[in-house]
């Protein structure tokens, strides 16, 4: 049985918190909870599909403003947290 969206997300809060996921991972489980494609995720976020691919695949850093623009929508805060 599938993850509902929910436990996916729960889940990557986990591994997010404990260091075992990296932010492209991240942004691509969060597209996929959402079963969007990433022209249609891309769209959603104001982001083209060539960013959103580099982003996913670790092959560029998104902005502050990028993290909080798609992880507010699944429940996240981009903040800075002491070590």
């Amino acid at each position: 049985m599938p993850k509902d969206r929910k436990a996916i997300i729960d889940d990557l809060q986990n591994d997010l918190i404990n260091n075992r996921c990296e932010i492209g991972e991240a942004i691509k489980t969060m597209r996929k909870s959402i079963g969007l494609n990433q022209k249609d995720f891309a769209m959603l976020f104001g982001l083209t599909v060539n960013a959103l691919s580099l982003l996913e695949n670790d092959k560029s850093n998104p902005t502050l403003k990028t993290l909080n623009k798609i992880g507010s929508k699944f429940g996240f805060k981009i903040n800075f947290t002491p070590k």
